[in-house]
């Protein structure tokens, strides 16, 4: 076995042991009462799969980990090559057409005698991800929730806008600013204002 899939299976032991979170999601790959479970459905799985990487993308990206139980029970995926196959698939075809999850890995891993399906999203940065419907979801705690796609976008530009306000500017001085435009945005605070007054109330 390489390094590369020994350290794979140890985070994944890690992630398991942890169990879910923001950023962690375990999915079964078997339905039914106890002592008489059978595979899911593979088109149900890899709705699940599409779900929650979406969520996660449009949140701050996570992993989820297939064939393991809510308690951490790892049961494996007990379908054929061909179905796994379209399950690892499904962070392609089952999100919507033309949109390219910002994928880390993707892969089908043995952890003790199971076979797991192991996926890892990074957060999306350059837009926003949806369902084949064209639906929106976003991970919060421990749930993948639905959220329209004006709300992240809205979100988004707000988080830009404050960065780019905090930035550094090299050089840059006292003498740099415009004491009008600031004089005109101190009045429509409080008339009368002075502008070293209203740039220490902005904390800039």
């Amino acid at each position: 076995m390489s390094s590369d899939v020994l350290q794979l299976v140890e985070r994944i032991r890690n992630e398991i042991q942890l169990g879910e979170s923001q950023f962690t999601e375990f999915k079964s790959a078997l339905e039914g009462r106890p002592g008489a479970k059978k595979a899911r459905q593979v088109i149900q799985i890899c709705r699940d799969i599409g779900n929650e990487l979406v969520a996660f993308a449009n949140a701050d990206g996570g992993v989820l980990i297939v064939g393991v139980e809510d308690d951490r029970t790892v049961t494996g995926v007990p379908h054929s090559e061909e179905d796994i196959e379209s399950m690892l698939g499904a962070t392609r075809s089952y999100v919507f057409a033309g949109q390219a999850l910002p994928m880390i890995d993707a892969a089908k891993v043995k952890i003790d005698s199971y076979f797991i399906l192991f996926f890892s999203v990074s957060k999306g940065t350059s837009q926003i991800y949806q369902l084949p419907d064209g639906r929106c979801v976003r991970r919060r705690d421990r749930e993948s929730l639905p959220v329209t796609f004006d709300k992240i976008q809205f979100e988004r530009r707000e988080i830009v806008s404050r960065e780019y306000e905090r930035q550094f500017v090299d050089g840059a001085s006292v003498n740099d600013l415009d004491l009008d435009e600031i004089q005109i945005a101190a009045n429509a605070v409080f008339p009368g204002m002075s502008p070293s007054k209203y740039l220490q109330q902005a904390k800039l």
